[in-house]
């Protein structure tokens, strides 16, 4: 069993939940969004539609992740500007430091 230090340690449990574990928001992979929100028809989901979804999935579960994953192009940008994620790297919510995963 490989060891860590105890930095590596304490910073790996900065992103964790109480439980010691990582729950990460995945919405950065934008054609696989595509297929499950239009199955039939993936191509019409305009990218103002997709990043709509983005932001009011993340702000619905922002709080109960210790990670969300965004795309830059469509969402990433928009969750800082509506406050739902740090323009930094990390931000205090509710007593536990996030991260955002770029």
């Amino acid at each position: 069993m490989k060891t860590i230090s105890i930095g590596k340690l304490r910073g790996l449990q900065q992103c964790t939940s109480p439980r010691r574990t990582f729950t990460c928001l995945a919405l950065d992979h934008r054609q696989n969004l595509r297929r499950a929100l239009r199955p039939s028809a993936s191509a019409s989901v305009r990218d103002e539609d997709l990043t709509r979804f983005k932001i009011e999935v993340a702000a619905a579960m922002t709080d109960l992740s210790t990670a969300v994953l965004l795309d830059p192009e469509f969402s990433a940008a928009q969750a800082i500007a509506a406050g739902l994620l740090p323009a930094g790297d990390r931000a205090d919510r509710g007593g536990r430091i996030n991260r955002l995963l770029r």
